[in-house]
């Protein structure tokens, strides 16, 4: 029997208040999940321009790529 049939089967045997009970769990792990802010929230805002000039973009950025590239024959 797989763990989901278990579980299907456990909650089946329960009583209507213990249902209630587990219901309640769901909801509050559920809603804690739902309520973890990611690290990039508390993280202090982006300062721009810390780095100026720190890289340039190459002049031929947009040019289309050698026909070797599209073959792997590129070194």
């Amino acid at each position: 029997m797989s763990t989901l049939l278990e579980i299907e089967s456990a909650i089946n045997e329960l009583s209507l208040p213990d249902l209630a009970v587990l219901e309640r769990i769901v909801r509050q792990e559920l809603q804690q999940r739902h309520s973890v802010t990611p690290a990039d929230a508390t993280a202090p805002p982006r300062v721009l321009g810390l780095h100026a000039g720190a890289w340039a973009v190459a002049e031929d950025f947009d040019a289309p790529l050698p026909e070797d590239f599209w073959l792997g024959n590129d070194p």
